[in-house]
């Protein structure tokens, strides 16, 4: 609405009463359309045509920090159990992880980048990482540090 703090900006992007400073609106849409940029130009170069971008954050994941019990790869993810067994089956399926039982609990599944595929699997991830590591390089170690808390803060 015309005249209201936030102008014609969509709820999500006007100021909002908090202990910080106020963002100025022209800040937010700055860095909404940077990320709108960012976001579209990964679009445009996908790593894998084969696979999704979702099956490439749980490789990411699994290969940063696996083995991994289905839950726990659904809560990096932020996806349901569910949605997390479905996408450790079709990598399954597709030979990039390995499901296993878990010795210590019997009913937990544990996924993994299997050890065949482990260097196909970084050089599908590369690209990702690489773009991610040129980004950052532009930033200071203090504007990395603010935008790696930054975005902790905003996941939780």
């Amino acid at each position: 609405m015309p005249g209201s703090p936030g102008g014609t900006l969509p709820r999500h992007l006007r100021r909002t009463a908090t202990s910080h400073p106020p963002v100025a609106d022209a800040e937010l849409i700055m860095v909404a359309v940077q990320v709108e940029r960012l976001v579209a130009a990964r679009r445009a170069r996908p790593e894998a045509p084969h696979l999704s971008p979702r099956e490439l954050s749980a490789l990411l994941v699994l290969r940063a920090d696996g083995p991994l019990s289905v839950g726990a790869l659904a809560r990096r993810l932020g996806v349901s159990l569910p949605t997390a067994s479905m996408l450790s089956g079709r990598l399954n399926r597709g030979g990039l992880v390995e499901r296993r039982e878990d010795d210590s609990n019997r009913r937990r599944t544990l996924v993994a980048v299997t050890a065949a595929s482990e260097e196909a699997v970084d050089r599908l991830l590369a690209p990702r990482l690489d773009s991610v590591r040129r980004a950052l390089a532009r930033l200071s170690a203090a504007d990395r540090i603010a935008l790696i808390h930054g975005l902790r803060r905003l996941s939780e």
